[in-house]
């Protein structure tokens, strides 16, 4: 019947939720680090890193970046580096997307130590 076949076609959509926050971290120079940002959501949410508001390019977007987005969705710096061009101190945080909304992560802090 009609009423089954729109019953057996409808699809669960959960909007996403922050299971694990990143949280405030301090790391020496040059060494590696991770952020942690676990999601539950259906389907499978989005994960995209921001830092100090600015969306932050991990090794996907470029591959010269030391940054690499993990499949727990966390945030791999094969060091974390502070020099005149590049500084990875700041302000981080996650959001997870999907067909059911968007979440955003607290943030944590980042700071590297020379």
């Amino acid at each position: 019947t009609l009423i089954s076949l729109f019953v057996s076609c409808a699809v669960a959509v959960n909007v996403p939720e922050v299971l694990e926050h990143p949280l405030d971290v301090v790391v020496a120079r040059n060494e590696p680090v991770t952020l942690n940002c676990k999601v539950s959501g259906d389907p499978e949410p989005n994960v995209e890193w921001y830092k100090d508001g600015e969306l932050a390019t991990t090794a996907r977007e470029d591959p010269r970046s030391h940054k690499i987005l993990l499949p727990d969705n966390g945030l791999f710096f094969l060091q974390a580096l502070h020099s005149k061009k590049e500084k990875d101190s700041g302000q981080y945080w996650c959001k997870a997307s999907n067909n059911g909304g968007t979440v955003t992560s607290r943030k944590g802090n980042l700071q590297v130590a020379y």
